[in-house]
């Protein structure tokens, strides 16, 4: 897991898979609100979306302390923090904020699978996926790094007095 962003020669993320957002914190009527504000989003740009019914990819959490909460979050589950940049992660932890975001990545080839991990059967040990494939060009990449999952924690103490909308 890392952030979505890019730098250097890493190459943006993005969503292969339909989302499927789930929103928690606020009453039933605003968190259908927001979820369904986060899908007509993602349709504005041409990401698919899941059916109902769907495994949440998308976690839109409202929280009254989003510190203590992420705080939380790194005890009870510090996988889910682990990969982002250590000058990120301190910052989002300490400094107040309305809202904090992580994302999970993965690479995958260019087919849309999974890479192949070095110690599976029939793959060289080591720590780096394995590609397998060729190409005629070298316009395309046999890569491509795919946003599996996404958290927004939202302060509800640090948003208080923005509109609804814009927090969303």
């Amino acid at each position: 897991m890392d952030t979505g962003l890019t730098w250097g020669h890493r190459q943006a993320s993005r969503w292969e898979d339909p989302v499927c957002p789930k929103v928690i914190g606020l009453t039933d009527a605003h968190n259908d609100l927001v979820k369904g504000w986060v899908r007509e989003a993602a349709d504005d740009i041409g990401v698919p979306l899941a059916k109902p019914g769907c495994r949440a990819n998308i976690l839109v959490t409202f929280v009254d302390d989003g510190r203590s909460m992420l705080q939380e979050i790194r005890r009870k589950r510090p996988r889910q923090l682990a990969k982002m940049r250590p000058s990120l992660r301190d910052r989002m932890m300490t400094e107040p904020a309305a809202m904090r975001s992580w994302y999970q990545t993965e690479y995958r080839n260019k087919n849309g699978m999974p890479l192949a991990r070095a110690g599976q059967p029939g793959i060289p040990t080591g720590d780096s996926p394995v590609i397998m494939g060729s190409s005629a060009t070298r316009i395309g990449s046999e890569v491509m790094r795919v946003l599996r999952a996404a958290t927004i924690l939202v302060d509800k103490t640090e948003a208080h007095g923005m509109p609804l909308i814009s927090v969303a």
